[in-house]
């Protein structure tokens, strides 16, 4: 494809064809089947330099008018059956490893966007000076599972935060097995 975008930070066989990083938006967001956040899918595209930042925020404002994608009540970004279509027609145009690392990256954002509804993981400083993590996971009818640990530094017990909220439904599912001598 012709280059026809700016492409100030773009790696070596990086995106630089304004219908590249289209096709690759849709199918981004048809592979994660997740609502994802601006800034996140943005984050996904620009971060490791396979598009350039703002082409990559034009090209979500151009699939918005054209209805290939669409915002949830909460502003996320959502596929619509257009823009499966144009996924599932031209996502080969794009270079595989750049489809397969884009994807990879924008599930980590859109679980842990999601994860963040139903999870806390709340940080609080002790007298001693260390830090205690209380991560916990609620549905409609309350609080389901809860778990403290104590962290030597904020760095720690931030670390640990992130894991929780990348990996809730592993650790209770572990948890469970571990307990219960069975799978969830």
């Amino acid at each position: 494809m012709a280059q026809d975008t700016f492409t100030a930070g773009v790696v070596p066989g990086g995106l630089t064809a304004n219908s590249e990083i289209k096709i690759l938006i849709c199918h981004v967001l048809c592979e994660i089947e997740l609502p994802i956040a601006r800034e996140d899918l943005l984050e996904s595209l620009s971060g490791r330099g396979y598009a350039n930042y703002f082409e990559c925020a034009d090209a979500l404002s151009d699939l918005l008018s054209t209805g290939h994608i669409a915002q949830d009540e909460r502003g996320m970004f959502i596929i619509t059956p257009r823009g499966r279509e144009t996924a599932a027609l031209l996502a080969s145009d794009v270079a595989l490893t750049v489809r397969e690392r884009v994807v990879r990256q924008a599930l980590v954002y859109a679980r842990r966007s999601s994860n963040k509804n139903a999870n806390r993981a709340e940080i609080f400083k002790l007298d001693n000076g260390s830090y205690k993590l209380r991560c916990s996971i609620s549905d409609k009818d309350g609080e389901i599972f809860s778990l403290e640990l104590l962290a030597p530094t904020m760095a720690d017990a931030q670390k640990m935060r992130d894991g929780f909220a990348d990996n809730a439904e592993a650790i209770v599912r572990q948890s469970y097995a571990l307990l219960t001598g069975g799978p969830l």
